[in-house]
Formats: C-alpha cells, sequence, structure tokens
C-alpha cells in the first residue's frame, strides 16, 4: 500500500490512498468502474488512474471504524457478523479483507467494506475462515484478527465465547447460530431492562461520583506509587545484581509477584534466560540449553521472553497461548510437555479427569513430535 491520509474536504470526510497498480488484480477501466460502483456493502470511493499507480478517494461521512464497536454492545456485533456472512455471496466477485480495520458501519448499522479489489477468475477464497476469525475478534477481548487467521483456529477454544464458532461448518451454520442469538439478547433485553430518564439522577449522581473519583484518584496515587514504582524498581535492580551474580534463584524469587506486561524487555531478558538456565527446562541437557538461550537476544522478540517466564512460572495455558500465535511447534511441544508433567503431578485432579487430559496432551504431543521430526517415549517421561 502506498501513502494513505485521512483529510476533510469541506463538510466531507474523505481517506485518500495511493496504489501501486502492481498491487492490484484490477487492471482495465472496466475494473476500476466496478470497483466505485455504488453498493450498499462499498464504502463510496472514486479512482483516478495516474501513470503507475491509482488513487483511492473513499468518503468517511457518517461511518464509524468497526474497530472502535464496543464488545459489550452485543447485538451490534450479531448484526454485524450477520451482515458479513452474508456479503460472501453478494460481493463473490470482488477480493477484500474481513479485518476490522477494513470494515465500517453507518448509522444504520449497515456494514460497508472499505479496500476492495477484483477477484480473477478461477480464484480461491475462504471467506469462510476469514469471516471465523472476524468472530473471534469482535465476540472477545484477549485475541485479534491475525491472531485467528495467521495463528490458527484453535484459539477459538480457548475462550467461552468463541467457542461455539469452531462448531459451524457452514456460512449457514454460522448465520443460523448468530440470528438465534440476537433474538435471545433481544428477549433478554425485553424482559429484564429497562429505559430510565437520567435527568432523575443526574445531580446525585454527580456528586457522589466527584466524592468516589476523588477517594479513588488519592488512593489509586498511592497504590501507583507503591506497587507500579517502588516495588517494581526495587524488585528489578535485586534481580539485575542478582544476575550479575549468576544468582538465578535470587533473579526468579525477586520478579515473581512482577507479571511480564509489567517488565521492560532487559528484565524480562534476564528473569527469560534464568528460568531457562534454572528450572524451566531442568530436564534438559547443557546442549538443549545453550540451543535455546541461543535464541534469546534482547532486541528480539519479546513475545518469546514472556512465553519462557509464563512455562518457568508453570503458567503453562499462558505459554501454550504464545507458541500458538508465534506458529512455533518446538516451544508448543515444550508447553505441552510442562503441562503433561503437571497434570501428572496433581493430586488434587480427579482419575477420570486426569486421564482424558493426560490422553489429550499425548495426542497433541505426538502430533508435534512427528512434525518435527522427533522420537519421543512416553514412558521415558513417565519414569
Amino acid at each position: 500500500m502506498g501513502k494513505n491520509e485521512e483529510t476533510t474536504k469541506g463538510s466531507t470526510i474523505v481517506l485518500e490512498e495511493t496504489v501501486h497498480k502492481t498491487q492490484m488484480k484490477a487492471s482495465a477501466a472496466y475494473d476500476y468502474h466496478r470497483l466505485q460502483a455504488e453498493t450498499y456493502y462499498f464504502v463510496p470511493c472514486k479512482v483516478e488512474e495516474k501513470e503507475e499507480s491509482l488513487c483511492f478517494t473513499y468518503e468517511l461521512d457518517g461511518m464509524t471504524p468497526l474497530k472502535e464497536v464496543k464488545k459489550s454492545d452485543r447485538e451490534l456485533i450479531y448484526s454485524i457478523l450477520i451482515q458479513a456472512g452474508e456479503l460472501g455471496e453478494k460481493a463473490r466477485a470482488f477480493n477484500f479483507s474481513l479485518e476490522p480495520e477494513n470494515l465500517y458501519y453507518d448509522a444504520q448499522y449497515r456494514l460497508h467494506v472499505l479496500r476492495r479489489d477484483i477477484l480473477e477468475d478461477g480464484a480461491v477464497k475462504d471467506y469462510f475462515k476469514e469471516f471465523q476469525a472476524l468472530a473471534g475478534a469482535l465476540l472477545q477481548k484477549k485475541y485479534n484478527y491475525s491472531d485467528y487467521l495467521n495463528g490458527g483456529m484453535d484459539l477459538l477454544d480457548r475462550q467461552e465465547e468463541t467457542r461455539r464458532i469452531l462448531q459451524w461448518n457452514s456460512m449457514d451454520d454460522a448465520l443460523k447460530d448468530l440470528s438465534q442469538r440476537q433474538r435471545g439478547l433481544r428477549s433478554y433485553e425485553r424482559t429484564h431492562l429497562c429505559t430510565i430518564k437520567k435527568s432523575r439522577y443526574r445531580g446525585m449522581k454527580a456528586g457522589m461520583i466527584l466524592f468516589l473519583v476523588l477517594a479513588a484518584a488519592a488512593l489509586a496515587y498511592l497504590l501507583y506509587q507503591h506497587y507500579k514504582l517502588i516495588a517494581p524498581q526495587r524488585a528489578a535492580l535485586t534481580a539485575q545484581r542478582a544476575y550479575v551474580e549468576s544468582d538465578y534463584v535470587a533473579v526468579i524469587d525477586s520478579l515473581k509477584e512482577v507479571q511480564p506486561d509489567a517488565l521492560d524487555v532487559h528484565e524480562k531478558y534476564i528473569l527469560a534466560v534464568s528460568y531457562i538456565k534454572g528450572q524451566a527446562v531442568d530436564n534438559f541437557s547443557s546442549e538443549a540449553k545453550d540451543n535455546i538461550l541461543s535464541r534469546l537476544n534482547v532486541k528480539g522478540d519479546a513475545s518469546v521472553m514472556d512465553y519462557w517466564i509464563y512455562l518457568g512460572r508453570l503458567e503453562t495455558k499462558e505459554a501454550e497461548d504464545i507458541a500458538l500465535k508465534m506458529s512455533d511447534n518446538q516451544l508448543l511441544l515444550y508447553a505441552y510437555l510442562q503441562e503433561r508433567d503437571q497434570v501428572s503431578r496433581d493430586s488434587s485432579l480427579k482419575g477420570d479427569e486426569k486421564a482424558a487430559r493426560m490422553e489429550t496432551l499425548d495426542g497433541e504431543i505426538d502430533k508435534l513430535a512427528e512434525k518435527l521430526g522427533i522420537q519421543y517415549d512416553m514412558s521415558t517421561e513417565e519414569e
């Protein structure tokens, strides 16, 4: 994509983009005319052909980016998803992405596609997979569209809100399920909710809110100073000193109360190294540990550091999530092996629950080992 600029022309909000012709399948005046044809499911646009590029001018008056929709606005989300599902058939001659950044809705909550192109004859587009990724991104907060599309649909099984998406075998199944959810939501709102005038409570609420805000702000400031600034700084300083002395246990202990997202990249690095050299990969040889450490770099991907921190803390679900998002089968195998060890030692689990989970993990481990060309003996692990 070339230049991208949102401007205001008079009273009209427009987005101007310049695209090199080689990036587009559309190649003739007829194609350009089809791209700017006025249809209710496309953002209105004009196409200006230049020598080597195309200039798209999109009219965004009254349009709201879909990425700004609130996760709590379930009825709007269901309506948008139903429209997106129906759009696949209506606009099948066109190629476009369903990533939320490419979708808008108007004041009547009608869905519109921003960037689009011509779909070549015979081209195959997995629209249903993109639709599932869009549904997953809109129905929860933890993962985004690209996580599902590139990291694998297995992530849908991680959240209660998205688990039902895996049961959709076709677009008809999806639209039927979404319509049922929408009707159920409307029925619940009619039965349990009512509309009241804000003016009745505005004065009293304003005073209460002001008092609560001031009290909360004072308390929050004190807590922030202690937990977010003073305590983490002390912990980081202690960890750095311990790391210099190669006391990896002390590094781990000093940072055990600090979440990975509160650490800077240098602190993540020394903590990840400490876990690798200590308990996280305790069953691996020194050579294996050296190979793992060679993948770590203080200027590298922080997600890899987060992975080893979570694995070292025995938070295997979070480690598995990271490995799935990175599509790294080696890291995913380590995480499954760690979880298997945890499950086998967990005396609080019922026998049938433990057996079922062990069987599931053994299957996943076998599949990954086969993909990686590793001969893994499960009986050795159990000894």
